[in-house]
Order: C-alpha cells, then structure tokens, then sequence
C-alpha cells in the first residue's frame, strides 16, 4: 500500500479509536470501558505494525501510575470504580490513554516540525493538549456525570465549571500533558506514523 495512503487511512482509524473510547464512557461503566480501550489499544498497535508505540504507553503508564501514588488519597467518584492496591483505575487509566492519545495526534503530524526546536514542537502539543483536557473535562463532569466526591469542595475552573480539585491538582493536569511529550522527547524514539515502516 501506498506510503501517504496508509498513513491518512491510520490517521483515520486513530481518531475513531480515540473518540469511539470516549463516547463509550457514556454509555458504559466508565472504569470497565477506559480498561477494555488499553487493552484493545494493545492489541491495535501490535495489528497496525507499530509497537514501537508500547513504549509511548508505557512511559505513560509509569506517569499515571506515579500520580496516582502522589494523589490516590485525592480521588473519590460518585460511580463505584474499581480500586486496586488502593489505586482507583479510573483516573490512572484515564491518564494512560490520555497522554497516550495526546502522542498518537502529535505523531501524525510532527512531520511539520521535521525541523523546529524543541519548544516549538511543545508549543504544538500545548495547543493540543491544553483545549482537548478542557473539553474532556467538561464533557466527563456535565454531560457523563463522572465527579470527584473526594475534590468536590473546590471551586472548578471558570467558564467550563470543570476540574474541581485543589489549585496544585489542576496546575498538575495542565503539566502533565507537556511533561509527558518532554519525557518520550529525550528518548528520541522513532515515531512509526512518518516512518517507512510497511513495506
């Protein structure tokens, strides 16, 4: 298949993946769909001849999972999510694919930045990652009625009337994103959507 053919055509399957994963939470127990989506996710890499994404994931994994070391305490849902050793799989899995998600997007079009510095190319994935975290947020906490219990005592952000968390969560939210995509930069790995990687 045609290099630049199969590329738009995966470009196309990643944002179905991506937004077929968050209508669902809608629909079905949220926890249980941000679970079956990871792991589904791995199997899609591996189908689609990608794996060097499996280390994007993991690096994302080890993010959450340190977060949810820092903020575990900080998490309580008005759904009965599953926890396990103590840590509530909603948020960790939620920021997995996240900031998975937000690489996926970045890497179709990092071919733009082919030869711009570093802070250009975090500047793309602020403008990126900043709207997209607000809209999930929102849409999460209006319309999929997913709310932090245990941070429902703070003041959510203006406008959206999301985020409700002490000020050091949300300035954490908006870091994680950048500091994610600083991460999987300085391990240089080869990104496989503007790779020859089919032959």
């Amino acid at each position: 298949m045609n290099f630049n053919k199969w590329k738009r055509r995966l470009l196309m399957y990643d944002e179905i993946l991506i937004i077929l994963s968050i209508l669902l939470l809608g629909v079905f127990k949220p926890d249980l769909v941000l679970i079956v989506s990871y792991f589904v996710l791995i199997i899609y890499i591996i189908l689609t001849k990608r794996k060097v994404l499996l280390f994007q994931l993991l690096i994302s994994s080890i993010l959450s999972l340190l977060w949810m070391l820092i903020a575990k305490g900080e998490y309580g849902y008005n759904q009965d999510f599953l926890i396990i050793l103590g840590i509530n799989t909603f948020p960790f899995f939620a920021f997995s694919l996240g900031l998975f998600s937000l690489y996926i997007i970045y890497s179709h079009y990092e071919y733009l930045f082919k030869n711009n510095s570093y802070l250009k190319k975090l500047s793309f994935v602020i403008l990126i990652y900043f709207p997209l975290l607000i809209i999930l947020e929102t849409v999460a906490y209006h319309y999929f009625d997913i709310r932090n219990t245990a941070s429902s005592m703070y003041t959510g952000l203006p406008v959206c009337n999301c985020l409700h968390a002490a000020r050091w969560m949300q300035v954490s939210y908006f870091l994680m994103g950048p500091l994610y995509f600083t991460i999987t930069h300085l391990f240089k790995i080869k990104n496989p959507n503007i790779q020859r990687i089919l032959k």
